[in-house]
């Protein structure tokens, strides 16, 4: 056969029998994918009938479709959420219909062979979902703001500067974002890569009735184990001293913490002192929180934005103190709009104002606030000689600039003084001299004290990428308190007395967003240095030619370089979340010596039942200054002094759990368990502070010692209904023991409160008019006070016995505030008048108690009586008046 009879191969060309094979192989097929597909569509299409429309879970819906139709239904639980509610609209749907609304959530194929249908999916790939939470109408962000993909449960909750960032699916994502005091917003959101949103949330303020209807009205907010987050909705709604809405009044309304005596002073936390609180205002390290001796905080509540205090299971970030961290963040300026804050009070008053100075840009908020209290003290005389001039003012700043979308630059300034007048002004005094000389003389006493804080800090925040936040802060804080007192009797006398602390440093923050939703990882560093300034000075002249002049000084300067650094793991599911990491904290004093302390940290939290967790917390706190008391209460005048050269700082070790229960609906309980080690605690040996200045060595007066505090505390809390509000209970105990106090024996400490008892209750009369009360009470604080006197024999000079330290305990302390608010809205102007009465029932609340010289039946002085001293000691009336638009 030639090559034309066959292919360039030597074959033969295909004959007609086998072009008809393939002719009628190829038509078969066809046949063959037809019926394939027309039957896969018959499975489909085969019908499924509920008794009425479905409302259930997916698990369930499927579990119908395979009794129903016989079909063996393959696929992957991480297509779609088992328990995820399901609604169908008709009695009698098809299989199709069903399996679209189980797996909805990611693009999937449905394979039908020999009954059975396999559910495939493209593939699954994630993607980034990060962003900030904002006030849609002001701008500001949102702290502590949730954003939760509701199908498959993941989510995250924005840090201090509003930001969140989580790995999610990529797919259809049903995102709910919420924030306490605000509405829900709920929507459906096409997630096909990496994404950056601003997410904005309504004010409950801004919403129509129908949409607040069963929303949480005042909710205190817990973060797991013992952190509380403050709302500023509910610290407005508090009855206050004056009126005057204080974050400080409402953080001692939680179980765990009191007050000072007489409801002054500082705060005392799971029975430390007042210097073992740290607290932050915009990440700069604030040394003095109070104005008026602790009546108000220098915190106005119109700047402020977000509150959080941290009493057990401390997160590794935080360090430098060893009872508590209060987190407190101000107001960003609103971007969109000026917008401004007016109060009117009997002895105080405010003002702010906010907006844009680029819109979406450059945004500012300042505000200031002032008393009057020395307006008025000039028409009052106590005793007829004496004056008193009293006031306080402070002011407070904030710039907000919106660099780009991956950095924003934050500077803040505050502040804040207090000014307390005293004199005394008597003529025709009458001074016996020796040989029976007398004289008339007028006395021209004044005594002024000057205190106040000025605070400034820089913030800078920067996004590497979606997965990476820094934030870098620079700050400067100083406390300073300044007494002078001038007496002129013909004999001059010039006593004046300082102190101060300055802090300047600057600190470094990172998250990091791993591939893993569940998980956030944090590590940062910061450099302080502190100079510590106390000072004293006393010149007496004892005559008239001054011939005869005593003169003791002492001037302290001393200046500590304080570090620290820390790493810290998140990781948080719907049923189990766990925080760990260390902390490290070291010192470098001026004469070479150092300290250091590596502080590990671990918080638990797991979800036993749906309406009941347990937490546990184990956290190892340090410091390295403390406060020097100059009274026998807490006052300005107190000293900020570190730990001597020689002696280790001080530590505390706390383990805390705790159990949370939702009872019902909007009703919550949560009971916690605490018990704190404290070692290398310091105190002096003598209580005289001025001893401690003038002698040569103040640290050879330190002594070391340790304690321990443990307690009970239970909260019930109502936050939904017309009747919201709290009660709490704690039940405590805190001792120390010093080798060289008290005779080696273990005394109660300080702030020893064996019970406290606080109770709130809000009432909506209307949706403008609520009532609002609060009661507490409180043990009184062990007391040192010598009971004995003696005589040298000899002389007629008396003596006090020394006495036992803390033998004995002042009055416990109750009291009950009532407050009435009345809203008045028209358009984007909101009005309120607020009225109430503190201390209503006029007990009287010893602030410290004294032994006190009383005429016996002759007429002579034969005899002491102890009384009490009480600021507070009858009703005080308020009245409000706030504008805001």
């Amino acid at each position: 056969m030639s090559d034309k009879d066959g292919d360039l191969f030597g074959r033969r060309p295909p004959g007609r029998l086998f072009c008809c094979r393939l002719l009628l192989s190829l038509l078969l097929c066809l046949v063959s994918s037809v019926g394939s597909f027309g039957q896969e569509e018959d499975e489909l299409s085969v019908g499924v009938v509920f008794g009425s429309p479905y409302v259930g879970t997916a698990d369930s819906l499927l579990r119908c479709v395979k009794e129903q139709t016989g079909l063996t239904l393959a696929y992957s639980s991480r297509l779609y959420s088992p328990r995820a509610e399901v609604r169908l609209p008709k009695r009698e749907v098809s299989v199709r219909e069903c399996l679209d609304a189980v797996f909805w959530r990611f693009p999937v194929e449905y394979v039908v062979s020999r009954g059975k249908v396999v559910v495939s999916s493209s593939g699954r790939r994630y993607a980034t979902l990060s962003g900030y939470c904002r006030d849609s109408s002001s701008g500001d962000v949102l702290i502590g703001a949730h954003v939760v993909d509701t199908l498959m449960g993941v989510g995250a909750a924005t840090n201090e500067f509003g930001y969140f960032s989580v790995r999610l699916l990529v797919g259809r994502v049903p995102l709910r974002s919420s924030f306490v005091g605000y509405g829900v917003r709920n929507e459906l959101l096409e997630l096909k890569g990496d994404t950056l949103v601003d997410i904005g949330l309504t004010s409950r303020m801004l919403l129509s009735q129908v949409d607040v209807v069963g929303a949480d009205t005042v909710e205190v907010e817990y973060d797991g184990e013992g952190v509380v987050d403050l709302p500023m909705e509910q610290v407005n709604a508090l009855p206050t001293l004056l009126g005057e809405a204080d974050i400080i009044r409402a953080v001692q309304l939680m179980p765990g913490i009191q007050v000072g005596n007489g409801g002054m002073g500082g705060m005392s936390v799971r029975g430390g002192g007042s210097d073992q609180n740290m607290v932050y205002y915009d990440d700069a390290p604030l040394f003095n929180a109070n104005h008026m001796l602790g009546l108000y905080s220098v915190f106005n509540s119109e700047a402020v934005s977000h509150a959080r205090l941290i009493k057990g299971g401390f997160p590794s970030r935080y360090g430098g103190r060893m009872s508590s961290i209060m987190d407190v963040r101000t107001r960003d300026g609103n971007m969109r709009r000026f917008a401004g804050h007016l109060n009117i009070g009997l002895l105080s008053s405010s003002a702010l104002l906010e907006g844009p100075l680029f819109k979406d840009k450059v945004s500012f908020m300042a505000t200031a606030r002032r008393t009057y209290f020395d307006f008025f003290s000039d028409y009052y005389r106590g005793d007829g000689e004496s004056r008193y001039k009293f006031y306080f003012f402070d002011v407070s700043a904030k710039l907000n600039w919106r660099i780009s979308s991956s950095d924003r630059l934050f500077v803040s300034f505050f502040t804040g003084d207090d000014k307390l007048v005293n004199r005394y002004d008597r003529h025709d005094v009458e001074v016996r001299y020796g040989k029976g000389e007398v004289r008339k003389l007028s006395l021209d006493d004044r005594v002024s004290s000057l205190w106040g804080t000025v605070l400034a800090s820089a913030r800078w925040n920067h996004l590497f990428s979606s997965s990476v936040f820094s934030n870098t802060t620079a700050w400067f804080s100083r406390y300073r308190y300044r007494n002078k007192e001038d007496s002129d009797v013909g004999v001059g006398i010039e006593n004046s007395y300082r102190n101060g602390i300055y802090s300047t440093g600057v600190k470094v923050d990172f998250s990091f967003f791993p591939f893993y939703p569940a998980v956030r990882l944090r590590s940062g560093s910061s450099v302080e240095w502190q100079t510590f300034k106390p000072y004293i000075s006393v010149v007496a002249v004892g005559n008239e030619s001054g011939s005869d002049r005593t003169e003791v000084s002492r001037v302290l300067e001393l200046s500590r370089l304080e570090v620290h650094g820390y790493v810290e793991c998140e990781f948080k599911r719907r049923v189990f979340s766990a925080d760990f990491g260390l902390h490290l904290s070291a010192q470098l004093q001026e004469e070479g010596a150092t300290g250091a302390v590596l502080e590990p940290r671990c918080k638990l939290d797991v979800r036993l039942l749906r309406d009941l967790r347990l937490g546990a917390g184990f956290s190892r706190m340090s410091q390295f200054l403390y406060m020097q008391k100059m009274n026998f209460v807490s006052s300005p005048a107190d000293m900020w002094m570190p730990v001597p050269k020689g002696m280790r700082p001080q530590v505390s070790d706390q383990l805390s759990v705790e159990a949370r229960w939702d009872v019902v609906p909007g009703l919550r309980m949560k009971v916690e368990g605490y018990y704190k080690r404290n070692g290398n605690a310091l105190t002096y040996q003598s209580q005289s502070s001025l001893e401690m200045l003038t002698k040569g060595s103040w640290s050879r007066m330190c002594t070391e010692g340790s304690g321990y505090a443990r307690g009970v505390e239970i909260f019930l809390h109502r936050y939904r209904g017309r009747l919201s509000g709290w009660a709490s209970y704690s039940l405590s105990k805190s001792v120390s023991k010093f080798d060289e106090v008290n005779d080696g024996e273990a005394f109660a400490s300080d702030n020893d409160r064996l019970h406290g008892v606080m109770v709130f209750g809000k009432f909506d009369l209307s949706e403008k008019v609520n009532m609002a009360a609060t009661w507490s009470y409180e043990t009184g604080s062990p007391l040192t006070l010598s009971t004995q006197k003696y005589t040298i024999y000899g002389s007629t000079e008396v003596f006090p016995m020394p006495a036992r330290r803390n033998a004995l305990r002042m009055p416990s302390r109750h009291q009950l505030d009532l407050g009435l608010n009345v809203k008045m809205v028209r358009g984007r102007l909101f009005r309120q008048i607020s009225l109430g009465v503190n201390n209503v029932y006029a007990h009287e609340n010893a602030m410290f108690v004294y032994w006190k010289s009383v005429a016996d039946s002759d007429g002579g002085e034969g005899r002491y009586a102890l009384k009490q001293f009480c600021l507070v000691a009858k009703p005080w009336p308020y009245v409000k008046y706030s504008v805001s638009f």
